[in-house]
């Protein structure tokens, strides 16, 4: 009966599963695996049975992950597995995926891995995920597990909230509707919180690839308001008459993440070199697009985080965070009066920029340092 035909079922995945365990006979047979295992096993993903259900992602999301991004297939072969995962997603797996992301655990994080894996190689699936309404179920997932930040379903949503977000033909608009900017903020104030936190004896519970995965999220929603900005603009300067309110309400909508200005400029001095990186990335673009709007930009406390990191930085990113000040004070006078009445240690560190930058005939450095001090 039904039973027994389960219980076969469930002992050949179980082989199958002991297989998975041993990745050199996966890749010599991975031409066989792929072509007659992986549509059975997708198939058997939406069975009624739940044990055979995690059985089956389980196995999926591994072989995925090994196929996807062992450096020993060769690129034609990759290219030939990856279609043919992206193939059996689109139509065996994603049609039954809001069931998988609100089954219990550990299934919703098998198919986040899945989902991500195949992103990742094939980000033209992002319309298909569209269009099987998962992105409202995405962000609900992410809503049940914030109170585990450092754990695997956060991190597989958040790269997967990456990949649509870099994607040029996602919907914008919808991931906006879903309430993206406040979410996205408030993961970024509790991982960096988490980061910046944590015992310095103990660095291996810091959720640094957490973080550096929101903020490089956070470079591409600046980027693609700074290309809807200037598209409007650029096309407002040609003499065209065209409605720029779209523009300027993606900008007021992009608007609270002005508040991750002081979290933005203590993680220039965190130790971990990309995060310094993709924050002084992500602050540049802020002031680039909001100016000094955010009223505490220039505390005593920021000002202190802006020198060490100046002390810190090569010339190369000296010249951004001293951009971002010029930008800042040139935007807003209440900050030109905080850095006089507050800011004598910052206002040092650039005139010394300045005066080393020009005996070692750095033009460019010395030209930006001093720039900045004729706003003062």
């Amino acid at each position: 009966g039904s039973q027994t035909a389960e219980e076969f079922i469930h002992t050949v995945l179980s082989v199958l599963e002991a297989i998975t365990q041993h990745s050199r006979i996966l890749l010599d047979y991975q031409t066989q695996i792929v072509d007659t295992i992986l549509v059975p096993l997708a198939e058997l993903a939406s069975s009624d049975n739940g044990d055979i259900r995690l059985l089956c992602l389980g196995l999926l999301s591994e072989l995925a992950s090994l196929y996807m991004n062992n450096e020993d297939i060769d690129g034609a072969s990759k290219l030939q597995i990856q279609q043919q995962l992206t193939s059996i997603m689109s139509t065996n797996l994603l049609p039954h995926y809001e069931q998988i992301l609100i089954d219990q655990d550990p299934l919703p994080n098998y198919g986040l891995r899945l989902l991500l894996a195949t992103l990742e190689h094939s980000p033209a699936i992002v319309k298909e995920i569209e269009k099987y309404g998962l992105v409202p179920i995405l962000f609900q997932v992410l809503l049940d597990h914030q109170d585990n930040l450092t754990g695997k379903i956060m991190e597989n949503i958040v790269g997967i909230l990456n990949s649509l977000v870099s994607h040029r033909e996602t919907d914008m608009v919808l991931l906006y509707s879903q309430g993206l900017v406040d979410l996205i903020s408030n993961v970024i104030i509790e991982v960096a919180a988490q980061c910046l936190d944590c015992d310095e004896t103990n660095t291996s519970k810091r959720p640094t690839s957490l973080l550096l995965s929101l903020l490089d999220t956070l470079n591409h929603l600046f980027k693609y308001v700074s290309t809807v900005v200037r598209q409007a603009l650029q096309t407002k300067k040609g003499g065209n008459d065209v409605d720029t309110k779209a523009a300027e309400d993606l900008l007021q909508l992009n608007k609270p993440f002005t508040e991750l200005t002081s979290i933005l400029m203590h993680l220039l001095c965190y130790e971990d070199t990309e995060i310094q990186e993709w924050s002084c990335r992500c602050l540049y673009m802020m002031v680039q697009l909001f100016g000094g709007v955010y009223e505490d930009t220039m505390t005593p406390e920021n000002m202190e985080s802006l020198t060490e990191s100046l002390k810190k930085a090569d010339s190369k990113r000296q010249k951004v965070i001293l951009r971002i000040i010029k930008r800042v004070l040139s935007a807003e006078t209440r900050h030109t009066s905080m850095m006089k009445e507050h800011g004598q240690n910052l206002i040092e560190m650039i005139r010394y920029i300045e005066k080393n930058a020009s005996s070692n005939a750095d033009v460019t450095l010395s030209s930006v340092a001093n720039e900045v001090l004729k706003l003062l």
